[in-house]
């Protein structure tokens, strides 16, 4: 896939929950990405039920379905647990359409321990979610991954959807295509400090193929956690850690691209069972992850950024995308593993479109669960 696409545009909408910093704005039929023949359809998201109510097809064609007569049994297409006590869920029925709700975790459970045949969770509340908000159409450009899923090193990453409560906007599918684009651009021109991209995971949705994952080669664990929560790090592991941070940005440079998400979170790190004669651990390896803020030099940011505490000050939304955006990235991410973080309070993870307070990045005690850092979904 050419790297010559403009950019996605995206923008701020109150629809949205007002707590979560994905807010984004229903772009319409186009995903604004020239090359992209993608089917998408602007299908609006239904009213609330309890599967008892008429609603659109989920991939945005076709008649009305009754949900009664056609939707009756249901398979968990995904679920996360919330720290209010709930438990956000995305749910496929036999007829192939999907269902967004959330429920108290306790009774989600004792629901799930029944192990019937699917008709348990027709009891559930739930909304029809247009399938082309979540998953972008896989297109024959998409190189598919053939491995195993269950294989401990791979990782498939997946938009982090289930931290709303409500749709409105196709934000997740977007970024999803946005970072397969970047993927299939670097996929000619590895880079040993760039994480491996290895396909598009895909799923028939309402008779529609779509990516539903990304695969990477899995990495021991972030950045961040490798600092802050597992207590690694050690002096002479940071000019390492910063020569393949660099390299990796360097080599990303070389192709065109910016990454405008460069934080702890997006660099990851790889280490066996060895240890050295400090008793510290080994480092083999250094990547950038995380490639759907990523956008061609010149281009808008329009999309997703870092949050203000990993973004240049004086940087704006749709400012056009330079390398000196990374740069700014790399020459606090050297002050942060030489300093330490322990004076700041960890951000939420990332800004997709421009945030209410843009003073700052929102509170972590305003978003529920794994929200907090949106963009990471669990370990590589």
């Amino acid at each position: 896939m050419p790297l010559d696409s403009p950019p996605c545009v995206f923008a701020d909408s109150t629809n949205l929950d007002p707590t979560h910093s994905e807010n984004c704005e229903d772009t319409g039929g186009d995903w604004g990405i020239p090359g992209n023949n993608t089917k998408h359809h602007s299908s609006p998201t239904p009213s609330a039920t309890q599967s008892g109510f008429n609603f659109e097809s989920s991939w945005g064609t076709g008649p009305p379905v009754e949900i009664p007569t056609y939707n009756t049994h249901f398979t968990v297409f995904s679920s996360m647990d919330q720290r209010s006590g709930e438990t956000h869920y995305l749910l496929s029925s036999n007829r192939g359409f999907l269902f967004h709700g959330h429920h108290p975790t306790k009774e989600w459970k004792a629901i799930q321990a029944i192990h019937g045949d699917g008709t348990e969770f027709a009891c559930l509340p739930m909304e029809a979610v247009p399938a082309n908000l979540l998953f972008p159409d896989h297109e024959p450009w998409m190189r598919k991954f053939t491995g195993d899923e269950a294989d401990p090193d791979i990782f498939i990453k997946s938009q982090a959807f289930l931290a709303k409560t409500r749709y409105g906007s196709d934000h997740h599918a977007r970024a999803t295509y946005q970072e397969i684009l970047r993927c299939e651009a670097i996929a000619p021109s590895p880079h040993a400090n760039l994480a491996r991209y290895l396909g598009v995971q895909t799923k028939m949705i309402g008779g529609e193929e779509r990516v539903v994952g990304i695969a990477y080669q899995r990495y021991s664990m972030d950045l961040y956690h490798f600092v802050m929560m597992k207590r690694l790090l050690l002096p002479r592991h940071i000019d390492l850690i910063m020569q393949g941070i660099e390299r990796g940005m360097r080599h990303l440079h070389g192709l065109g691209l910016v990454h405008c998400d460069l934080r702890p979170t997006n660099v990851f790190v790889t280490f066996g069972e060895e240890r050295d004669e400090d008793e510290g651990v080994v480092l083999k390896e250094v990547v950038i992850g995380d490639f759907d803020a990523s956008v061609k030099i010149g281009e808008e940011v329009s999309l997703k950024r870092a949050c203000n505490g990993w973004w240049p000050p004086n940087m704006e939304w749709n400012a056009k995308a330079e390398e000196c955006i990374d740069q700014w990235c790399l020459d606090k991410m050297k002050s942060w593993l030489k300093e330490g973080a322990g004076v700041w309070e960890w951000p939420v993870a990332a800004t997709t479109s421009p945030p209410h307070d843009t003073t700052g990045c929102m509170p972590g005690g305003g978003v529920e669960g794994s929200a907090r850092l949106a963009s990471y979904d669990g370990e590589w």
